[in-house]
């Protein structure tokens, strides 16, 4: 009579077990380098996804809306920065004008018209390197480095920094920002600006560690904690790029006694109702 070998019944759950285990051992390892080859890509293309310049031999758009003066300075790196001078008679405030990520500043003529006649301001609007006809590389260090050019060469043209405003639309926020702690100028402008790179990317991609990952600060909020000049500051409540909490927390971190924040109604981060902010813009400047 054989007999029953008490170990028999159980061998077959513990090679199923041992299956299950392995299959999910290789799982996790393949969702592992799934997420870190993830996360390389990103990195890898952190550059084009801040930064997105049309060059002016792809697209370029010459109007003649208003009277401008194609203006040219060299960074100590080397590259050449154009920029477009548009004057108007007797003028109110002296803009500087730093645009956002994508384009270049032909695409911003129609704002250049609304900031002149409903401002009263003469307007210097700039390509950072690799946009439009601006050589070089985008980058944080060389957009801080065209700002700071921009804003000498009003000076030399002897325009008095009392009645200089600096402009910051979306990304350009951030080189306004950081010139607006360096330079005396009137006030501080800034349309659908972010808190800084790292916050809007953390939003952005929720799902990794990007607020560590990302090299590019433009740290606004940092920045802002220092500057008790006049600030104002407008955004598009239906924002979804830029949500308007940015701008909010922009607001609140100023010292300033003398800001101001506009939420523009039904606008979202490509339209922000340019037209019905004008007024508020004028008002907010005349007050100085």
């Amino acid at each position: 009579m054989t007999t029953p070998n008490p170990c028999a019944s159980e061998a077959h759950p513990v090679s199923s077990r041992s299956s299950w285990s392995s299959l999910l051992r290789r799982t996790l390892v393949y969702f592992a380098l799934l997420y870190l080859a993830m996360l390389g890509i990103l990195m890898v293309l952190e550059h084009r996804l801040i930064f997105r310049p049309t060059p002016a031999d792809e697209e370029w758009q010459e109007r003649t809306r208003f009277h401008k003066q194609d203006v040219w300075w060299t960074l100590e790196s080397g590259e050449q920065i154009h920029a477009w001078w548009c004057p108007i008679q007797e003028p109110k405030w002296y803009l500087l004008y730093c645009h956002g990520n994508a384009g270049n500043l032909s695409f911003r003529d129609v704002f250049i018209d609304d900031w002149q006649k409903r401002v009263a301001a003469a307007v210097l609007i700039f390509d950072y390197p690799g946009y439009g006809h601006s050589s070089g590389r985008p980058s944080e260090k060389n957009c801080y480095a065209a700002g700071r050019a921009a804003y000498r060469w009003l000076r030399e043209q002897g325009f008095p920094a009392e009645r200089i405003v600096l402009f910051g639309e979306s990304l350009g926020g951030g080189v306004a920002t950081e010139l607006a702690l360096q330079e005396p100028h009137a006030a501080l402008v800034l349309l659908a600006c972010f808190t800084s790179i790292p916050d809007l990317a953390q939003e952005i991609f929720p799902f990794i560690p990007a607020r560590w990952l990302v090299r590019t600060r433009f740290d606004n909020l940092a920045r802002i904690r220092h500057y008790s000049q006049p600030l104002l500051i407008l955004h598009g409540q239906r924002d979804e790029l830029i949500p308007p909490h940015h701008a909010q927390r922009l607001y609140e971190a100023c010292p300033s006694r003398h800001k101001k924040l506009i939420l523009v109604p039904g606008h979202d981060h490509n339209s922000v109702g340019f037209a019905a902010i004008y007024d508020a813009i004028r008002e907010f400047l005349d007050s100085l």
